[in-house]
């Protein structure tokens, strides 16, 4: 980008632009990586093995795996106050194969 830059082939505007995407495109992948990183130790071997890790797992890691896999978690309003139980109200959207 900086040599169409210093050619004058590309504006100051273009070049800002293109410049402001590729940066959150970096902030974006960093944060992907950071989040690879940190799951780095899940097992691969079954449930079972999944279960035992999660139990003594550090909390960023558990955080990282299921913002891998989980898109979006949506609570649904309680239907009366005080209610505390969040089974039947909470909608999980699982990332697609696509979206990883």
């Amino acid at each position: 980008m900086a040599e169409p830059y210093e050619g004058r082939k590309l504006s100051r505007a273009a070049f800002g632009a293109a410049d402001r995407r590729i940066g959150a495109s970096l902030k974006k992948e960093r944060a992907r990586l950071r989040f690879l990183e940190q799951i780095v130790d899940v097992p691969l071997g079954g449930v079972e093995d999944l279960a035992r890790w999660w139990e003594h797992a550090p909390h960023s890691s558990k955080r990282s795996l299921t913002a891998l896999l989980v898109e979006k978690v949506l609570v649904h309003p309680a239907r009366a106050r005080g209610v505390r139980d969040v089974d039947d109200r909470v909608t999980l959207s699982w990332r697609t194969e696509m979206a990883a």
